[in-house]
């Protein structure tokens, strides 16, 4: 008998909750993977893309201790903007909240949550206040805006966005993508003056705790599960 399969929510809307066999199997080859990476770099090759690819967490627990420097921000944007965009368009705008800017960021995202949460679930809205709880634990917050609002934009600033937390990563921190803060995009653009550009997301920085260094990553779909070769 086939097992069932659930779903649960997500900042996206519903999705599939696999089966144990299934995780188990996915959990199984990035093991494989990870065993086959580690003798690689024995044996010498040079690993480090592979390594800040499969290594990559969203991390949700930091070192309070250690503060992020702009110095250092400033090092992962400067790797986000060679990122490829549609016409070399470069949409992305970054605004860097750190201390009392963070804490007001944080502040305009708790009032807006608190007003309109009768228009979520439950469900929805306990998603909403841990992602802005999450991005407090950090050192600072990346907000990344849309500039030219073209329909090439958001894949453009996606792989952006993509390429700069794998540069943190290389650098030793940890970071969190988090699409929530969309709920106050208004109030968020007035604070950043950047009225006219769209709010795309928030990314967090921070040095990890001791708990998400070398934190095993969820399954991933197969490639087999998710790409189809025609020809």
């Amino acid at each position: 008998m086939e097992a069932k399969r659930g779903y649960y929510f997500g900042l996206s809307g519903y999705r599939r909750q696999d089966t144990q066999e299934e995780n188990s199997r996915r959990s199984s080859r990035v093991s494989r993977i990870t065993i086959y990476l580690t003798l690689l770099s024995i044996l010498g090759y040079n690993l480090e893309l592979s390594e800040a690819i499969l290594g990559r967490r969203s991390c949700r627990s930091y070192n309070r201790e250690k503060e992020v420097t702009e110095e250092q921000i400033r090092e992962m944007l400067e790797y986000g903007i060679w990122a490829p965009s549609g016409t070399n368009s470069q949409p992305w705008r970054f605004t860097v909240l750190m201390g009392e800017k963070k804490a007001e960021f944080l502040e305009i995202m708790r009032k807006k949550i608190e007003e309109v949460k009768d228009n979520f679930t439950e469900q929805q809205l306990n998603i909403y206040n841990w992602s802005a709880l999450s991005l407090e634990k950090g050192s600072a917050v990346i907000l990344v805006w849309d500039s030219k609002k073209t329909w090439t934009s958001p894949q453009s600033i996606g792989a952006c966005i993509q390429t700069f937390m794998l540069k943190a990563h290389d650098m030793g921190l940890g970071t969190l993508w988090v699409a929530a803060v969309h709920v106050a995009a208004e109030e968020l653009a007035k604070m950043c003056n950047r009225e006219g550009m769209e709010l795309i997301a928030g990314v967090g920085v921070g040095y990890p705790s001791d708990k998400m260094i070398g934190k095993k990553g969820p399954p991933r779909l197969s490639v087999d599960e998710v790409a189809e070769f025609l020809g």
